[in-house]
């Protein structure tokens, strides 16, 4: 199965060796290295402060309050919020104690406040409230996918088929001209077969043919005759080529010629 996020670049979804939720980036300047009694890990992929093109921004309303720009993180299985945009909202947020420890991969803990349940929407949408950790560093804030797909930022496509563009301009080719790719076709005019310089014409002897083969060699050289593919020469001929012949599942043969001698 196939996964496709519109909207911006899905990133890897990482779980900590407990089985928790994992945060695919913090983004944030400076070193911690707190650490807390918890019951399980947050890992966060990469702790810096800057932006690229590649990376994608919504305005979420919280609490109804104030509208803050979070970076969509689809990597991410829980939102961040800085503590410093929770003391600019009108009505301080009450925070839970708890939670996982958040980790980076370079093994410092990042330490968070705590966790706040804050109303949130986007746009015109519905509100609805999801928890955040409240970090203590001045982060950017992160929106992490189950939130993003709650809250319609994001949609996922499960199957995804993705057009050969090959397979389909031979379709077109075959369909515009259906007569000429049907049945066994011969071409009216001459054909020229350029040689090597001083290529000396070689003269193959026949191969032996297992005498209950006989017939169906037979019956597919009057085959190939009567369609007018092969004909036969009856006279001396400077070029003569080993025959190969294959059975086939039907029972009968096909015949060509052998190239690598």
């Amino acid at each position: 199965m196939e996964t496709q996020l519109i909207g911006f670049l899905g990133q890897s979804i990482l779980l900590s060796s407990y089985g928790e939720p994992a945060v695919h980036t913090v983004e944030d300047g400076e070193a911690i290295s707190e650490t807390a009694d918890d019951t399980g890990e947050v890992f966060l992929y990469n702790i810096q402060n800057n932006t690229r093109e590649d990376e994608a921004f919504a305005e979420l309303s919280i609490e109804g309050q104030m509208c803050i720009k979070f970076k969509i993180d689809t990597g991410a299985q829980v939102n961040v919020l800085p503590l410093q945009y929770c003391n600019k909202l009108p009505i301080k947020p009450s925070l839970i104690k708890g939670g996982h420890k958040l980790t980076s991969y370079c093994g410092s803990a990042i330490p968070y406040a705590g966790i706040s349940h804050l109303t949130c929407g986007y746009k015109d949408g519905k509100t609805q409230s999801h928890a955040f950790y409240i970090v203590r560093s001045n982060t950017t804030p992160i929106v992490g996918l189950k939130t993003c797909k709650d809250l319609e930022l994001i949609k996922l496509i499960l199957n995804i088929q993705k057009e050969n563009r090959t397979t389909s301009a031979y379709s077109k080719l075959v369909n515009e001209y259906e007569d000429t790719f049907e049945g066994i076709g011969n071409l009216e005019n001459k054909c020229k077969i350029h040689l090597k310089e001083n290529c000396v014409p070689t003269v193959y002897p026949a191969r032996k043919v297992p005498l209950a083969m006989k017939q169906k060699l037979k019956d597919e050289f009057d085959r190939l005759e009567a369609l007018n593919i092969i004909g036969k020469v009856s006279e001396p001929t400077d070029w003569v080529n080993a025959m190969v012949m294959v059975e086939k599942k039907d029972g009968s043969v096909r015949l060509c010629i052998d190239l690598l001698i």
